[in-house]
């Protein structure tokens, strides 16, 4: 039987049937599972760590390791990355399989860090650690400039470390949002070791005064007054805070432990 033959000599079979496809491709065409911007990047798990005091190779052996361990071979993971810097923070990167549910996979990595975080440094616990769900690609870049001048770069950085970045982070969807920039206000305290044994015996008991000092008011926190790793532990302390100072004059009140009133 020629099928050609047997629809011309049926037009309005033919026709009928045409009208039929046509009509069912349309209704499927709304409801077929077609992305208008496909998955082609795989989701990723970002868990940072913090440990004041302590320089890359620190980290690397007492932070990043306990971590590595823990989380490799979860389900779907892919390889991972981790990235440790001589300021005391940690960033590890663990990458999964295409089309992988990221809330499903961001509590498995959660679940692996809490069993790792009892052969953590006490410093790092009590910091926390955190997982959040990441896609490495930049949805949207937002300027913020002082069209007069009137603000220079730390005070725009610093308004938007206070005042911006939490609520981008809010919005549906967004997964992380970093600041690039000078990174807010910042201040480096030099001790006077031979003036400083009479009062505080160590430069992180003066730094951690610091951070309670300005912890104190509703308009005002502190970034926990991190040390940085100095050439001499004696000499040099640093400590990072976020929020306004009142004054200069406030900013530079001594904060050392005096004794019989002097």
């Amino acid at each position: 039987m020629n099928l050609s033959k047997f629809f011309i000599d049926r037009p309005i079979f033919a026709f009928v049937l045409s009208a039929l496809v046509l009509l069912a491709g349309t209704v499927a065409a709304f409801k077929m599972p077609v992305s208008e911007y496909p998955q082609v990047i795989p989701p990723s798990v970002v868990i940072h760590a913090q440990y004041p005091g302590a320089n890359a190779k620190t980290i690397a052996e007492t932070v990043a390791a306990p971590l590595e361990q823990s989380v490799n071979g979860v389900e779907d993971m892919l390889y991972m990355d981790s990235k440790a810097s001589g300021d005391g923070h940690l960033y590890l990167t663990v990458t999964f399989k295409l089309g992988t549910d990221p809330d499903r996979v961001q509590q498995l990595v959660q679940t692996r860090v809490s069993q790792a975080q009892a052969r953590l440094p006490e410093d790092v616990q009590r910091l926390g650690i955190t997982a959040i769900k990441n896609v490495p690609v930049i949805t949207i870049s937002v300027h913020m400039v002082s069209p007069k001048g009137t603000y220079d770069n730390n005070y725009i950085s610093n308004y938007a470390i206070l005042h911006v970045k939490d609520r981008l982070a809010r919005i549906a969807g967004v997964g992380d949002v970093t600041i690039w920039g000078p990174g807010g206000y910042a201040m480096r305290v030099w001790l006077d070791p031979d003036r400083l044994a009479a009062r505080i015996p160590r430069p992180r008991a003066c730094c951690n005064r610091r951070a309670r000092r300005q912890a104190q008011g509703p308009k005002r926190r502190a970034a926990g007054g991190t040390l940085a790793q100095p050439s001499c532990p004696a000499r040099r302390a640093e400590g990072r805070y976020l929020g306004e100072v009142p004054s200069r004059g406030n900013a530079a009140l001594p904060v050392a432990a005096q004794r019989g009133g002097a």
